[in-house]
């Protein structure tokens, strides 16, 4: 695959975004307003209106993943912003989120301990929140941060902890 970017998307690369997106989706409710493809078409305006173009397509899709992440805070802060009390939370052992998909504050939860952790440790923050919501590997964690995958593995086990913690508190 060519590397993507905004100004030159290709069908592979557009697959990917997909991908991205259809794992994002997947722990929202079955009829959440936002769909895979709305999501991906959102994060693609996002990304051409702040003007992003890199030639890394690890890169290209770590910043897809983070704007499609805040795509859906937005969506979820915008239709809770009536509820306030938060629903339990966790994280599985395979890295995947359990939310409870009939609260959105979940989510919105998620957003704001991952932005708490990332004044701790922004490396293993970014790095948990590419495996959570773009579902990249150690390999490609370490490729992208440009770091072994003995300190991929060790940030991302960090990461893991504190948030956990934050939630069981």
């Amino acid at each position: 695959m060519n590397n993507p970017s905004v100004s030159n998307i290709t069908p592979e690369a557009l697959q990917e975004l997909h991908r991205i997106a259809k794992r994002c989706m997947s722990n929202e409710n079955p009829g959440h307003t936002l769909q895979a493809t709305a999501l991906v078409n959102e994060a693609y305006l996002s990304l051409h209106a702040a003007n992003i173009n890199t030639p890394d397509k690890l890169q290209f899709f770590a910043l897809a993943a983070t704007h499609m992440r805040h795509i859906l805070v937005d969506h979820a802060r915008s239709k809770s912003a009536k509820k306030r009390e938060a629903q339990a939370m966790a994280i599985s052992a395979n890295d995947e989120l359990l939310l409870d998909t009939n609260d959105m504050t979940s989510l919105v939860l998620l957003d704001e301990v991952l932005m708490l952790f990332s004044a701790l440790d922004e490396r293993a923050a970014k790095m948990y929140e590419m495996r959570l919501f773009a579902g990249m590997s150690n390999a490609e964690l370490a490729e992208l941060f440009d770091i072994s995958i003995a300190t991929v593995e060790r940030d991302i086990r960090i990461a893991k902890a504190w948030i956990n913690q934050q939630f069981n508190k």
